[in-house]
């Protein structure tokens, strides 16, 4: 059998340098807002995004602060505007289609609204009727943008 160094060569090396591109190591939060209209903007502590229209409960200042907790910290972040909402689509298939069988579907829109919609079975129902009633009993503000 012929020696790994017959059929191989091999050099490992480690380097301690840090990459050297502007801005690599620089994190951004990337959410859709309407707060502003850059796509990008700077900050230097969590409380600058409060100044700009952010709330507490907001996902990006949630994430800026508990960042901003870490030892070691970034100086700065970026907050990111996505240009279209986060949007989420369920698919309802109801496979039981018996008299009396009841579904019950409860919503929560992005402002924390809970809608219920409930329909009870009649006799012979037929699955796209269960979907059609399950639908009219939904708005679009229910559910936030898009369709329902």
């Amino acid at each position: 059998m012929a020696a790994i160094d017959n059929i191989v060569s091999v050099t490992i090396t480690t380097d301690t340098q840090v990459p050297s591109r502007a801005g690599f190591g620089t994190p951004m939060l990337a959410a859709y807002h309407t707060n502003n209209t850059d796509r990008v903007r700077q900050y230097r502590d969590p409380s600058e995004l409060l100044t700009d229209g952010f709330t507490v409960k907001d996902w990006v200042y949630y994430a800026a602060a508990k960042m901003w907790s870490q030892r070691p910290q970034s100086r700065k972040f970026k907050a990111g505007r996505r240009a279209l909402p986060y949007t989420q689509t369920v698919e309802l298939n109801p496979i039981i289609t018996t008299q009396g069988y009841v579904y019950t579907i409860v919503v929560t829109s992005p402002d924390g609204t809970e809608t219920t919609v409930t329909k009870t079975n009649g006799a012979s129902e037929k699955v796209a009727t269960i979907v059609a009633a399950l639908q009219s009993g939904l708005t679009a503000t229910d559910v936030g943008p898009g369709t329902v």
